[in-house]
């Protein structure tokens, strides 16, 4: 059974395709709501960890299955990717619920955890908007930061996810140029997305 004939099912209210969507995705989200923690340096009881996880699931059914119905697999999407992404957010909003501050100055640029979260973000808007807010903060301040070339490097990178060497060629540079440029990109995009305090 395909995605959106799964969630066709479940939001109708089959209930062995609701046990197969929790059985085929619930490893993936578990993984990312971990991950999630771990990039922040939280430490999380096993019981917090399952509630976590029973509550991600929970939130799906919530009004109507509002999240399921906004899946529209655009832009090569995956449903796992879109979900995935749902798990790091509702995560991150459950931090921000035990510490007031979770901010991207808590992220080191050096673990990579930044170009994780502006993956999220990316793959996030890709999808029609589960809060409005967040895809027009992403177009307004992020995205439309950067030049054209930087726009297209970040497209590459985050949501085609592209092979290295292959953007590399395509632009017709080294791949330590391609390293040059992908790195000042970033460092663009966090000092935008701190100064406007999106996360």
């Amino acid at each position: 059974m395909d995605d959106f004939n799964l969630i066709r099912n479940c939001i109708a209210g089959d209930k062995k395709s609701w046990d197969q969507l929790v059985e085929k995705f619930g490893r993936l989200i578990y993984d990312s709501i971990i991950r999630t923690l771990r990039k922040f340096g939280r430490q999380v009881r096993q019981e917090d960890l399952e509630d976590l996880h029973q509550n991600f699931f929970t939130d799906l059914l919530d009004n109507d299955h509002k999240v399921l119905k906004q899946f529209e697999g655009r832009n090569g999407c995956s449903l796992a990717s879109y979900l995935r992404v749902i798990a790091v957010r509702k995560t991150i909003d459950y931090l921000r619920a035990l510490t007031p501050v979770v901010s991207l100055d808590e992220v080191s640029e050096q673990d990579g955890s930044f170009d994780y979260l502006l993956k999220d973000l990316i793959v996030f808007n890709t999808q029609k908007d589960i809060e409005q807010k967040d895809a027009v903060t992403l177009n307004a301040i992020l995205l439309q930061e950067l030049k054209e070339d930087e726009q297209r490097l970040c497209k590459m990178i985050f949501l085609d996810q592209r092979n290295p060497d292959c953007i590399a060629e395509d632009m017709g540079i080294s791949i330590d140029h391609f390293y040059v440029r992908k790195q000042r990109m970033l460092q663009k995009l966090r000092k935008i997305a701190i100064a406007k305090r999106l996360v």
